[in-house]
């Protein structure tokens, strides 16, 4: 069963804070995404190393618990906010504007699944080189998001 109170209170965080949400980045000291900013919120910390030069830089997709254990931020959001491992893959996808999260924060606090109810669209563009690149994005049955 999702947990409603941590989506809608993660979501009320990216909206209030538009300029430290990135959906392609898990979580670092300037910015994270939606399961990023879930974990984060509820006591993790953002792991980070040393490089070579001696900076301290962030490790992407690892968070430190209370008892100093490293986790993924996948599975550690998935499990806190209280998603299948399918509506997880939908809804931390790294192309998924805020306001399609707010979108799907909704339809799973009415009891919905993401899973089934949205659908991968892709969307494809010339770059500057004239190659053809293509990028996926999902969206809810019958509607278009602009992402």
């Amino acid at each position: 069963m999702a947990n409603v109170e941590l989506l809608e209170s993660t979501m009320q965080y990216i909206k209030d804070h538009p300029e430290g949400h990135d959906q392609t980045v898990w979580t670092c000291e300037t910015g994270a995404c939606f399961a990023g900013h879930a974990v984060l919120r509820n006591g993790y910390r953002a792991s980070t190393r040393i490089d070579m030069w001696g900076n301290r830089i962030p490790v992407n997709g690892v968070v430190i618990d209370d008892k100093g254990e490293h986790r993924p931020v996948d599975r550690t959001a998935q499990r806190l906010l209280g998603l299948s491992d399918e509506d997880a893959d939908i809804m931390f996808s790294a192309y998924n504007t805020a306001d399609q999260l707010e979108l799907m924060v909704k339809d799973l606090a009415n009891g919905e699944e993401l899973h089934g109810n949205w659908v991968r669209e892709v969307e494809y563009y010339h770059q500057a080189d004239g190659e053809m690149a293509g990028r996926s994005f999902w969206v809810r049955k019958g509607e278009r998001v602009d992402a």
